[in-house]
């Protein structure tokens, strides 16, 4: 069940009845319930691992707080976190698999990925501002159904606090809630799945043209940002209506202008984990060069998606480019060059190219296949025949990024973010917009979800 599904809907809006019944101070209870229920959807495992992983943080805060010598504590308690984590991703991720014949055991374990990285970063923290151990806030703050899945990866001290005295909820509240619902419906089934049966035609192998290739690889971009941002679109609403406020993910990455601006606009809580609990600690105490902790946070960065080779090439590929570019940007700073504002669409551009190419080595995740598609590009079949389906799926997707594009032009809330200042009338308006685009654009036949496998 994620919260795409019409299983969702109905049971949130049951939980949602009995949430609002409670006072605020009680509400965390009816969370606990609900997380509980929300894992076993998929599965006694998710419930158990999430369960064994909430176990293991407590115990680390427990033996942390009475002891002096806390840091090797803490480092064998994140070990273990760690080693959880490769062990489900070796052994009971289908498609995950670094084992002979992807021998995996076919089990998905929900979220697992996300919350391993939540509960290193509360063990590390717990020392530093001293929480309150209670077992049942770890588990809410690990299993906290919006954010379970995706993301995004948010801090122990933001979202405890939250979940322990929520935010009362009036009509704007909700009224901000239900747009940024509809808003992710519509880049998901409008976009992301219209774009989806021409890319997937082109990464099989279907159709061997170079600029077909090229061209996929460039709507991919766009594919896979609304559909792993639609996520977090209905995560932050879903949050919203239980008086939550959970941390931007996604700041309109695509239009970055550089490879760091990039990384600071997509899928910011990752960045800021990796920068704050990896790329802080071995360059400022372990002193390490640059230019390897770069190279290295990125590796990780890939392994963290999945054990494939395609995925580690994909961090590497980003690193080089942020690489290159830091040293184009010191030689044209020693120079004093200051490339002007009209340049910027050209940067835009270029940046977005080099962050289609990327996609290459994260589609086509093993030696063989990337070859093979690379190839296809350098060396391709021109004669080929077109899907008149693909195309039209292709059209309603352009006719629904357009639609977006006025819709945020003539908005008063700038990237994305709403405030208590908004009208609700336009906010209302813009909402049923929305929803009335919905039947005429979206492509409904596939629920799959590119992050959910992650």
């Amino acid at each position: 069940m994620n919260l795409y599904s019409w299983q969702f809907l109905f049971s949130f809006i049951a939980f949602l009845f009995y949430y609002n019944l409670l006072p605020a101070n009680k509400k965390y209870i009816a969370l606990f319930i609900g997380n509980i229920l929300f894992l076993f959807s998929f599965g006694t495992f998710s419930f158990l691992f999430l369960l064994l992983v909430s176990s293991l943080s407590w115990t680390a805060a427990m033996v942390i707080n009475r002891s002096k010598n806390y840091k090797w504590i803490q480092i064998m308690f994140i070990i273990t976190l760690i080693s959880i984590l490769v062990f489900v991703k070796l052994f009971f991720k289908q498609g995950m698999s670094l084992l002979p014949n992807n021998s995996s055991m076919g089990l998905n374990i929900a979220g697992i990925s996300f919350y391993s990285l939540k509960a290193i970063s509360y063990i590390i923290d717990f020392r530093k501002h001293r929480f309150p151990i209670n077992f049942s806030n770890i588990f809410n703050y690990l299993a906290f159904f919006p954010e379970l899945l995706v993301g995004p990866i948010d801090r122990y001290k933001n979202l405890n606090s939250q979940i322990i005295q929520p935010d009362s909820i009036n009509h704007s509240s909700i009224f901000q809630a239900l747009y940024w619902i509809a808003w992710g419906l519509v880049k998901k089934f409008c976009i992301a799945n219209n774009l989806a049966p021409f890319t997937e035609e082109i990464f099989n192998g279907s159709i061997q043209n170079a600029w077909l290739s090229l061209l996929a690889l460039c709507l991919y971009s766009i594919q896979i940002y609304c559909d792993f941002s639609s996520y977090f679109n209905l995560s932050f609403g879903v949050s919203h209506l239980l008086g939550i406020n959970i941390p931007l993910n996604f700041n309109n990455p695509l239009f970055s202008k550089t490879p760091i601006e990039f990384w600071r606009r997509w899928h910011i809580t990752l960045g800021r984990w990796f920068v704050d609990y990896v790329f802080l600690p071995i360059t400022i105490i372990k002193r390490w060069p640059i230019v390897f902790c770069i190279i290295f946070i990125f590796a990780l960065s890939g392994l963290w998606h999945g054990f494939y080779v395609g995925f580690v090439l994909w961090g590497l590929f980003h690193a080089i480019g942020i690489l290159v570019y830091s040293f184009v940007k010191d030689k044209l700073n020693k120079k004093q060059i200051k490339l002007p504002n009209y340049l910027n669409p050209i940067l835009i551009l270029l940046n977005f190219s080099f962050i289609s190419l990327s996609w290459i080595f994260f589609v086509n995740r093993d030696i063989s296949t990337i070859l093979n598609f690379i190839r296809n590009i350098l060396v391709s079949d021109q004669n080929f025949q077109f899907d008149l389906l693909s195309s039209q799926f292709i059209i309603n997707a352009i006719i629904s990024l357009f639609f977006l594009f006025i819709l945020k032009k003539f908005s008063v809330m700038g990237n994305f973010i709403l405030t208590k200042n908004n009208n609700l009338g336009i906010m209302l308006t813009k909402f049923i917009l929305l929803v009335l685009i919905l039947p005429f654009t979206g492509n409904f036949s596939d629920g799959h979800f590119v992050y959910l496998h992650i």
